[in-house]
């Protein structure tokens, strides 16, 4: 999710921090944490979803939450109905979770003609049908309206159901020196977020400082954000086979005429959010 080979571009050890493993990045010293749910928890709400009931499952998820941090401190997102700018994405995964479910079922005809006629089966091929048919999972709009609902009978305090893409709507509330948590590069990218928890394992994170990347990257806050627009993301494919690498390096050029051209008008919409 998000911009084609933003995460590879940062990997460099200077272009973010390893924090301390801790079971709650809320204890950080950022005033508000806002957490993307989708972006950060997607195989693990899959896994919940699709192997627990409804109730258990959202018991499953709420651990999750809390170990992020607390029921009165913690801000959580959720993405709403597919924005229009986004309809191409969207039809993309769809068409590719059919896709998986009818080669689930092939797989899983073929599994069952082999034990029928007596041949040996190994552990991939179930393994095989198993990664299919979770391709084909989707958490649903009323699934998700049920854990809201769950949450607030628990306590939340401060649950925001997205009108559409939560990463929108994170942008628009982000004060100066809140922590965004995601996995979803597209949120370094908006003016109002200045700081990114990425997790990666075990209750650690990596820690990006928008304004430490940029200075390391040798560009300013204005042609970062260019970066994003024109590389490829969720949105828009853009340049074809254009990502945040290859623009970053051999584009530079590039991004300054474009920067030019779009500051009068793209730029201040997007400083909105």
């Amino acid at each position: 999710m998000g911009i084609l080979g933003l995460w590879r571009l940062l990997k460099e050890p200077t272009l973010h921090h390893h924090l301390p493993q801790t079971s709650n990045a809320e204890s950080s010293s950022a005033p508000i944490c806002r957490l993307d749910v989708l972006g950060t928890f997607y195989n693990e709400i899959k896994n919940a979803y699709s192997k627990h009931p409804s109730e258990a499952a959202h018991h499953i998820m709420e651990q999750k939450l809390l170990k992020v941090g607390s029921k009165e401190g913690l801000w959580v997102y959720l993405d709403g109905s597919p924005s229009k700018e986004k309809e191409s994405t969207h039809a993309q995964r769809e068409q590719k979770r059919m896709d998986n479910g009818r080669r689930g079922q092939q797989l899983l005809e073929d599994l069952r003609a082999r034990i029928e006629d007596g041949q040996n089966v190994s552990k991939p091929m179930f393994k095989d049908v198993e990664k299919a048919i979770g391709g084909t999972f989707y958490w649903s709009l009323e699934s998700r309206a049920e854990f809201v609902a769950y949450l607030h009978q628990q306590g939340w305090k401060h649950i925001v159901e997205a009108a559409t893409e939560a990463d929108l709507a994170i942008a628009k509330d982000c004060q100066p020196n809140d922590i965004v948590i995601s996995r979803d590069s597209d949120l370094l990218i908006y003016p109002s977020v200045t700081k990114v928890f990425r997790p990666i394992s075990k209750g650690r994170y990596l820690q990006y400082d928008v304004q430490e990347l940029t200075a390391v990257l040798g560009m300013n806050r204005i042609q970062f954000t260019v970066l994003g627009i024109v590389s490829r993301n969720d949105y828009t494919s853009n340049i074809p086979s254009l990502g945040a690498k290859r623009t970053s390096k051999s584009q530079r050029a590039f991004l300054r005429q474009i920067q030019k051209q779009w500051s009068s008008n793209t730029l201040p919409a997007l400083k909105s959010y």
